[in-house]
């Protein structure tokens, strides 16, 4: 709205108007929102440096053209945010929490800007998202003289199965360690185990801050071999739910179904 002469006066006059390095983060906002920053180099910089700034800043970067493009990319800096989250667990406690802090307000950014109306929506969107993109891992699939499949348990469980010649074994060969659909398959089965953990956790989250849902979206999670088992366990309780608990239960396709049946 400003145009770019305008903006460029408030850009370089930022310093002056904020008290310590405050401007660096509008700055870095700013060129993000304006696709001044390539994304690679972003997370580059990022993982180098771990930079919270600029993670911050990496979900409001214009998204890649074409819905199958854009919805991809979504994901990609989701996981990838997710993954400096993960990583802090290396770090004090003190800085874990600034690190989880900056990997929040990375997610709410990267919700705002995809059009979803909080975070809980992009999360359910995007792990939905990985259990499909890992779809033909759960059947069989051959590669040189062996079958390799994930199978998620009843518990939410992933394990990697090999079998030869009709045979299961108990793990896969070591001279197939190498083997790119075996690399593959490994980096599939710890991306499903993340995803069981990050569910859990979201959960838990969920419940404490008493989240609504709408049923549509609650029944999406069944649909996902790995969140499955943590949601179909859940009592939920209908929005205009009386407080003696009769519209409480577990949501099913039926409706809720309380625990006579």
């Amino acid at each position: 709205q400003l145009g770019e002469t305008n903006f460029k006066l408030l850009y370089d006059a930022a310093k002056y108007s904020s008290s310590g390095t405050a401007h660096g983060r509008a700055r870095k906002y700013a060129d993000a929102a304006l696709g001044k920053v390539e994304k690679e180099a972003l997370k580059e910089e990022i993982h180098a440096k771990r930079n919270k700034d600029l993670l911050m800043s990496i979900g409001l970067l214009p998204f890649a053209r074409g819905k199958k493009n854009e919805e991809e990319d979504i994901l990609d800096r989701y996981q990838f945010i997710q993954q400096y989250k993960k990583e802090s667990r290396q770090f004090g406690a003190q800085r874990r929490a600034s690190e989880g802090r900056a990997a929040e307000i990375a997610l709410r950014n990267l919700s705002v800007n995809a059009g979803f109306t909080d975070v809980t929506r992009l999360i359910l969107r995007m792990e939905n998202r990985l259990a499909e993109n890992s779809a033909d891992c759960f059947t069989w699939r051959g590669t040189e003289d062996i079958e390799l499949m994930i199978q998620v348990d009843e518990t939410g469980k992933s394990t990697l199965k090999c079998r030869k010649d009709g045979k299961v074994l108990k793990s896969v060969p070591a001279k197939y360690k190498k083997n790119e659909t075996v690399l593959e398959y490994q980096a599939t089965l710890k991306s499903l185990r993340e995803q069981y953990s990050r569910t859990r956790q979201m959960m838990e989250q969920a419940m404490e801050d008493g989240t609504v849902f709408e049923v549509w979206e609650f029944l999406e999670l069944l649909k996902n071999p790995v969140v499955r088992p943590v949601a179909e366990s859940l009592v939920v309780m209908a929005a205009d739910g009386a407080s003696d608990g009769s519209r409480m239960g577990f949501l099913t396709e039926a409706g809720i179904v309380d625990y006579a049946g």
